[in-house]
């Protein structure tokens, strides 16, 4: 099923929704949300979670046998409103007009209103299915529309009763000065960083302890020596990764465009993760430490959030085939082109989700963060720190994971919190 979903006078969101392969009638209902911000669900549907996932050749769908909906009814919602296939030429023009302080003033409060619009909606179209239990997910920066939402469904609750059992975030973007300040702590324990080079910072930037380090404070501040020093750091370890979501991985060139894609370090680190390249792009294209973020191939267009090490144009091209389209019920009058992601509109007013996630464990909803260790653009420690930051009472010390005989990762158990 697909289709859209209005949430205001003039915004629709388009949703694709696969039913449970098990139990449609009693499975319970999980909402996916990409991250970005403003990287389509139908990444997560096509390369992630969704039933049938497409061939590295862009030739055929094969099917998942990992796919979410073995067990879940699941919605894949295209959000925010405005960007990707729903962008509209007008609003372009209209936001390069106006102030962009006082648009972005709302914006993820407005995202968090028209993903919950979106979900009352969806119940409405879809009656057999309100009052189900609900799981709101997604990945990266869906830590920050996730936490909102959730607030959202809560603060609701009298007037429309939602049935929120628990959220589910994959390695996501809590707090931009625990993302930034880990982040090079976790470079050194993966033997990226120069000893030397870390000695020096930490004698001269951190009284000798950079665990304790504010990192993003030399981000944000100029012209000075720690400034530099930082700059330095991610220098070098940009230089020893080639694929930011799995460090150990190696790029495999394919096209012209994905060799380009490859000599630009800062596009191959954080491709699909535009709030990276908004924090860490003027801080190191101003050093001329890397390349033009806009260099493309002389021979070919591609898409700027392009998967790590991986010719994008084959997902690009088949969304954009007319008959996909048709399928996905885009309409023929939408004749923009679809991306993965789109940065176009971002701003970080809401960098930290502590508060929002207090008020979710006060409401006694259940949280899964759960974060990959050879992720490095929303790294683990990341989450380690938010986890600490909530206050709340450890149940039990780390276990091991254990998957198919093999120890995947150690949880930490703690209250409403599952980490």
């Amino acid at each position: 099923m697909r289709g859209y979903l209005q949430v205001s006078k003039t915004k629709f969101l388009h949703y694709v929704f696969t039913k449970s392969q098990n139990n449609p009638d009693k499975d319970p209902l999980v909402l996916w949300l990409n991250g970005g911000p403003g990287c389509s669900s139908l990444l997560g549907l096509f390369t992630e979670l969704g039933p049938y996932l497409l061939s590295e050749d862009g030739s055929k769908l094969i099917k998942n046998p990992y796919s979410w909906n073995n067990k879940a009814n699941v919605l894949f919602l295209e959000s925010p409103a405005g960007l990707d296939i729903l962008i509209q030429l007008m609003e372009i023009l209209l936001l390069m007009m106006m102030n962009w302080i006082s648009i972005l003033n709302n914006f993820y409060l407005k995202t968090a209103n028209y993903n919950y619009e979106a979900l009352k909606q969806f119940f409405n179209k879809f009656p057999d299915f309100k009052g189900r239990p609900t799981i709101i997910s997604g990945e990266s920066y869906a830590g920050v529309y996730l936490p909102m939402l959730a607030n959202v469904i809560i603060n609701g609750q009298k007037n429309y009763p939602i049935n929120l059992k628990g959220v589910l975030i994959g390695n996501g973007y809590l707090s931009r000065t625990l993302n930034i300040n880990t982040m090079l702590i976790y470079a050194r324990g993966h033997a990226f960083v120069d000893e030397g080079l870390w000695q020096s910072y930490s004698k001269e930037c951190c009284n000798g302890c950079i665990d304790t380090c504010d990192i993003w404070a030399y981000v944000i501040n100029r012209n000075t020596t720690c400034y530099n020093h930082t700059v330095a750091i991610f220098d070098q370890f940009s230089d020893c990764i080639s694929n930011g979501y799995d460090i150990y991985l190696n790029c495999g060139m394919s096209t012209k465009s994905s060799q380009s894609l490859a000599n630009n370090k800062l596009l191959r680190l954080f491709s699909r993760t535009p709030f990276m390249l908004k924090t860490l792009g003027s801080l190191l294209l101003e050093e001329n430490k890397f390349e033009n973020l806009k260099t493309q191939s002389e021979d070919e267009r591609y898409d700027p959030a392009i998967i790590p090490c991986v010719d994008d144009n084959i997902l690009t091209n088949y969304i954009n085939l007319p008959k996909v389209r048709e399928t996905l019920n885009i309409p023929k009058s939408l004749n923009n082109t679809w991306y993965e992601c789109s940065d176009f509109i971002y701003d970080d007013q809401y960098d930290d989700m502590l508060d929002f996630m207090k008020n979710i464990i006060k409401a006694k909803v259940p949280v899964l963060a759960y974060y990959g260790d050879t992720d490095i653009v929303c790294n683990f420690l990341l989450g380690e720190r938010f986890a600490d930051q909530l206050g709340i009472k450890l149940l039990t010390p780390k276990n091991p994971w254990i998957f198919e005989k093999k120890m995947v990762v150690l949880l930490l158990n703690m209250m409403d919190l599952l980490y």
